[in-house]
């Protein structure tokens, strides 16, 4: 897979994490779908207006700490990334999070169409890849 269209990806991904789109409604419509859906890591089902209206009204946000990025490329137009992220609150790390997200490109722009987010608990035994022999970063 292209290495610059990794390290591109990862950059949207994260900026999803920051607390400054996060807030801006604008940047962050531009990088959902419209048909975007997202499972939780509590279980619950969000699509695009949910995750718009909810993160219009939150005011805190604690630092999301993402790493250990794998690509898979689907289609010319779909990647699959996986990764690992946590939340980083006065140095105290939580939130362990196993995450998968879909990107599909439409008009030469990259924009996520599927999330979801599965708790873990960091102590226990996984396997160290998601994907197997796929791009990580």
């Amino acid at each position: 897979m292209n290495e610059a269209l990794c390290n591109h990806i990862m950059v949207l991904e994260r900026q999803l994490h920051s607390s400054e789109v996060r807030v801006n409604s604008a940047k962050l419509e531009g990088l959902l779908h419209d048909a975007f859906k997202e499972i939780g890591r509590s279980g619950q089902v969000y699509d695009k207006s949910d995750v718009l209206d909810k993160l219009s009204v939150t005011e805190d946000y604690f630092e999301i700490i993402s790493e250990k990025f794998q690509f898979m490329t689907l289609s010319d137009t779909i990647i699959l990334v996986t990764y690992r992220s946590y939340q980083l609150n006065k140095r105290i790390k939580s939130h362990n999070t196993m995450r998968s997200s879909m990107w599909v490109s439409e008009q030469d722009r990259w924009k996520i169409i599927f999330h979801q987010g599965t708790a873990f608990n960091e102590d226990e035994p996984s396997k160290s890849s998601f994907m197997g022999s796929s791009k990580q970063h």
